[in-house]
């Protein structure tokens, strides 16, 4: 019987309460200090690499000695259409910002009733008509209403804005990766922390300008043992100025972030060795290829002049990674039934042929597959949540991993595998800067060998190689643009 990718139980709250790992250190105001961070930052940014990438940093921050004096951050997911990848910025940027204020991180489900935000009415109605806000209506006066911190008069605005900076994606009003308790990302991965939930009446909401984003108020900061943000209004928020609240280098850090924030629950390692099994394979016993094909994924990239590749190059990129590798299973990730069919049958028509394991689960059907994580379709949130996690952690587990350069799935997949990277280019142009294909391996011996052989002859692009796949590419690609000009 296949293995279903299905939660064991009703609730996926931990049957007993999360503890303080026993060999956790200490952490203070010293342990910030005795550190070079970056100058002005606003975030934990840690000017020199660590040999752990400050992962024993993360967990002491995330796990003080005592719960009761902890500064909290609690978040509410409401990023609604964008997918676990991309989410994974926003985690890994409020992370940051949590250790650089002292602070435990916490993620509630999203409550839309819960915003208790003081903005002049004047600048509403300024926002309103620059359309910087994109709010449905305003609601009466409401100075009763005015948050301890304002001390003027505002109105409060409902949650039917938009947050996208084209003004397109309202934040969403229910939970994007979870349908049952605690209706958080902690349905998927282990919790971030043993600290509870402070009472609400005790949380305080950023101070907020007038678009709705973040601004920096060092006094509020200080002043606030519990801050409660909606992620959509740091969505908003400029990180690019010095002074901005979330200014801050984040490379030697946001590896180590990602793999804390992204622990897969023992329910999800059960189901991915069930699926190992299934398949007669064991751990780095195969390498992984992920192939992101949807109209919104297209649509995004025409916008900067790039296009999803096709189905054949994936499978084209597999072979010459299978002969480095000397391994000839391969685990495909993708939310495309005709992707799946298309990447099987090349496979299977390689030489060597390739075998093909994969998760059991609905895909889109059809020349134009939608995508449907992230908020997008109500009701698929835990399988979509489920199917995205399983597939995570059979990515960590394997030696390379290939997947498109222009997706955020492949950035988190890296910083969860520890891994280096090397690009393969089939059919760039100017705006690819090098390839637009990953390959991803600690093993850098077979990046290389990849890097510098047959692959890089551009041979393996597909029948006819890099010219025909351009001459190709106005049928095959949607939208009907030439980008070979």
């Amino acid at each position: 019987m296949p293995c279903t990718l299905q939660p064991p139980l009703r609730t996926l709250l931990p049957t007993s309460t999360p503890s303080r790992p026993s060999s956790t250190p200490s952490w203070s105001l010293a342990n910030l200090t005795a550190l070079r961070l970056q100058n002005h930052s606003r975030l934990f940014s840690p000017i020199h690499p660590s040999i752990d990438g400050y992962a024993s940093a993360i967990r002491a921050s995330q796990f003080p000695l005592r719960c009761d004096d902890a500064r909290m951050l609690i978040i509410e997911d409401d990023l609604r259409g964008q997918g676990l990848g991309y989410s994974r910025e926003w985690y890994v940027l409020v992370l940051l910002w949590a250790m650089h204020e002292r602070r435990v991180l916490r993620e509630m489900p999203v409550d839309p009733s819960w915003n208790p935000t003081c903005v002049p009415a004047a600048d509403i109605r300024r926002s309103q008509h620059e359309g910087a806000m994109g709010l449905d209506t305003l609601q009466s006066a409401c100075p009763h209403k005015t948050p301890s911190t304002c001390s003027y008069p505002c109105v409060s605005a409902n949650l039917t804005r938009t947050y996208s900076r084209n003004f397109k994606l309202s934040p969403s009003t229910s939970n994007r990766w979870c349908d049952r308790p605690p209706y958080t990302l902690q349905c998927l991965f282990e919790p971030w922390t043993h600290c509870p939930v402070p009472p609400e009446s005790e949380h305080t909401p950023p101070h907020l300008g007038r678009g709705l984003d973040v601004r920096q108020n060092s006094k509020l900061n200080a002043n606030t043992k519990t801050l409660r943000v909606k992620l959509s209004w740091v969505y908003r928020s400029r990180m690019d100025v010095k002074g901005s609240p979330f200014f801050g280098l984040r490379r030697n850090v946001e590896a180590a972030a990602s793999r804390f924030l992204f622990r897969p629950r023992k329910w999800i390692r059960k189901i991915a060795n069930c699926v190992l099994n299934e398949a007669g394979v064991s751990k780095g016993g195969y390498f992984s290829v992920h192939v992101r094909h949807s109209v919104e994924k297209n649509t995004e990239l025409l916008k900067f002049m790039h296009s999803t590749l096709p189905l054949e190059v994936y499978a084209a990129a597999s072979v010459e990674a299978s002969k480095a590798l000397g391994l000839y299973t391969v685990h495909l990730q993708t939310a495309s039934e005709d992707a799946l069919h298309a990447f099987v049958a090349a496979a299977s028509r390689s030489e060597p042929p390739l075998r093909v394991f994969y998760t059991n689960n609905s895909r889109e059907v059809g020349s134009r597959p939608r995508d449907t994580w992230g908020g997008w379709v109500t009701g698929r949130e835990m399988s979509e949540g489920t199917v995205a996690a399983v597939n995570a952690y059979l990515a960590m587990q394997a030696p390379l991993l290939i997947s498109s350069v222009h997706s955020s799935w492949t950035k988190l997949l890296k910083d969860l595998m520890q891994a280096r990277s090397t690009m393969l280019c089939c059919g760039c142009t100017k705006r690819d800067y090098g390839g637009n294909l990953e390959v991803i391996s600690n093993n850098e011996t077979l990046l290389n060998q990849i890097s510098n052989g047959s692959a890089s002859s551009k041979k393996w692009c597909g029948r006819g190689g890099r010219k025909d796949w351009l001459k190709r590419s106005k049928e095959e690609r949607w939208g009907g643009v030439r980008w070979d000009r």
